[in-house]
């Protein structure tokens, strides 16, 4: 009977084996990339992103009386005012609230979020930080789209005609498969291992 006693500590060891052996879980590709505005200008002034990621710019410059705008040049045209182009609100270094945490004034903004997505891709965007007081400071979005055939047809520019969507799907999965079935084996081990424990206890 006492070598009945060793089954639980081997059950113990299996399952912390197969906790330590699992895949991870994936991140969320959506996250946005953070750009800190200082009275110093945007913290990065420039940065990459992938296609279908948002940036958020958050006002930090506490500067009393003075505000931000963020201003893209979405068309490229080095005006940052047209028709064509996204300009934020004006960003508060703060928004009143009242007990309840609502907003005092709808209108107050701190931050300031974009997607890139549609036209807003595969190319690098200019844009201006202007504060109230007359300073401009300047940074630039640069996007990389994916070669991945999936959100190809919204959002193509003529030039991504070069990407091979229809060859790039047939490689899409290729390690997952084996890690399943690995895990999956060590899996039924343990269910079995476990089986066999009960056996052995409910025949003492």
């Amino acid at each position: 009977m006492a070598s009945g006693s060793g089954f639980p500590a081997a059950l113990l060891a299996l399952t912390l084996a197969l906790a330590l052996l699992a895949p991870p879980a994936a991140a969320d590709g959506d996250a946005p990339f953070t750009v800190i505005i200082r009275a110093s200008g945007p913290v990065p002034g420039n940065a990459s992103i992938e296609h279908n990621i948002s940036i958020l710019w958050i006002n930090t410059d506490d500067t009393e009386n003075v505000t931000h705008r963020i201003l893209l040049d979405a068309d490229g045209d080095g005006v940052f005012n047209g028709s064509a182009d996204i300009i934020s609100g004006e960003l508060q270094a703060e928004c009143e609230k009242d007990e309840n945490g609502t907003l005092l004034d709808e209108e107050c903004s701190v931050t300031f979020k974009l997607k890139f997505n549609g036209t807003l891709t595969n190319g690098t965007f200019a844009y201006q930080d202007r504060l109230s007081s007359g300073t401009t400071h300047y940074g630039n979005i640069t996007v990389a789209t994916h070669a991945h055939g999936e959100e190809g047809e919204g959002t193509a520019h003529a030039h991504d005609d070069s990407h091979p969507h229809d060859e790039e799907p047939a490689q899409a999965e290729p390690e997952r498969p084996g890690w399943l079935l690995w895990v999956a084996g060590l899996s039924a081990g343990g269910a079995a291992l476990l089986a066999l424990m009960l056996r052995q206890g409910s025949g003492s």
